[in-house]
């Protein structure tokens, strides 16, 4: 009888605990949109797309020293890739004169937002890109034609990846990455088109073992969930890890580029190291 009585008590303790963690994830995605009235247009970039897939860039940024040297190398590799919209999303209260002049000048289709982070988030941009997610699922779509990039603003791009890798996500596209989690490079082991697994210098037990900028979601499967960035319930799992789970993704969704060939493969995104201005920002 006390055995029947335990186990009753774990399984009410069981529902009880995922009710919960249900409506503190409910709650943290309607506070989104109970709090910002922000919308996107996209309507004219899908029209000049025509049968080509729109790329929708998420770029979280935040005022530093080298904020617009980043955003002003980005911008410059951006502008040269057609089809091409690129979502801003300032961590603050107000708008950067200088990131305003700077895509006003870049003639890119880009939206610019400020949404500050909440307390009890991380400071790395997982508040700013689940807004942008947001957003989008606010967003009327006639046509879903689109591959959504989350692109940092501390890293350097090559053209080729938005051309030739981005543009043909499909699904879950994923590449290497140069100079990710403290290595010099982070690679997919990939046996027959497919990813068995990741070759990372940190975080060998993820599920999804790549960077932030190493993959791209198909707007579709976007759309089809309310998933975001929780960065007071994600725990250990990183912020990619936690995105592409809560959108059900398995290994098996994974269309890696650049992996076609064997032998040496050429790296189309590089995160930018900065250790000096990092420790001049904390000085000022």
């Amino acid at each position: 009888m006390r055995i029947l009585l335990v186990l009753i008590y774990c399984i009410l303790a069981f529902v009880i605990i995922t009710i919960y963690k249900m409506m503190n994830q409910t709650s943290e995605n309607n506070s989104y949109l109970d709090f910002y009235g922000e919308t996107l247009d996209l309507r004219r970039d899908f029209e000049k797309a025509d049968n080509q897939s729109l790329i929708i860039v998420i770029t979280p940024t935040y005022y530093r020293l080298t904020q617009l040297p980043d955003m002003t190398r980005m911008a410059n590799t951006l502008m040269h890739v057609k089809n091409l919209h690129w979502i801003v999303i300032e961590d603050g209260e107000k708008k950067n004169e200088n990131i305003e002049s700077l895509l006003k000048r870049s003639n890119i289709s880009n939206s610019y937002f400020t949404f500050k982070t909440k307390p009890g988030y991380p400071k790395r941009g997982w508040y700013q890109r689940s807004m942008a997610l947001t957003l989008l699922r606010r967003t009327e779509f006639n046509n879903t034609n689109a591959v959504v990039f989350f692109g940092d603003d501390d890293n350097s791009y090559d053209i080729r990846l938005f051309t030739e890798y981005i543009r043909n996500v499909k699904k879950l596209g994923m590449w290497a990455v140069g100079h990710a989690g403290g290595g010099i490079a982070a690679n997919l082991n990939v046996v027959k088109g497919k990813v068995i697994d990741f070759d990372v210098s940190w975080g060998e037990w993820r599920k999804f073992g790549i960077d932030m900028a190493g993959f791209a979601i198909h707007l579709d499967f976007v759309l089809k969930t309310d998933a975001i960035f929780h960065g007071k319930i994600c725990g250990r799992r990183t912020p990619e890890t936690c995105l592409l789970e809560e959108m059900h993704f398995s290994r098996d969704d994974i269309e890696p580029f650049g992996y076609e060939t064997n032998g040496a493969r050429e790296i189309y995104r590089f995160f930018v190291c900065r250790v000096a201005t990092q420790l001049l920002n904390r000085m000022i």
